[in-house]
């Protein structure tokens, strides 16, 4: 085991890309990746924005798993049927 900050075994975790995880904190991707890295001082700006990101994507995630609750149900008793759109 190898140690980490939380927010990056997270991220890991649950298949968030830094991309995503930038673009959800509204801060460009080498930020993203200091604030991962680097012995940055937990200000309440920083907790805020980590917050925000995480939460972000908590409701992209619901949105697109919904989606795939409704897809599925549709196609259910077809899933191994040949059809594409």
């Amino acid at each position: 085991m190898y140690q980490c900050k939380i927010i990056q075994y997270l991220r890991q975790k649950h298949g968030i890309s830094a991309r995503e995880m930038s673009k959800a904190m509204g801060i460009s991707q080498p930020r993203y990746f200091r604030i991962e890295n680097e012995n940055a001082k937990a200000t309440y700006h920083l907790r805020q924005i980590t917050e925000k990101g995480f939460e972000t994507i908590i409701e992209n995630r619901k949105e697109s798993i919904e989606k795939l609750k409704t897809d599925y149900i549709a196609y259910k008793d077809s899933l191994l049927e040949w059809e594409c759109y």
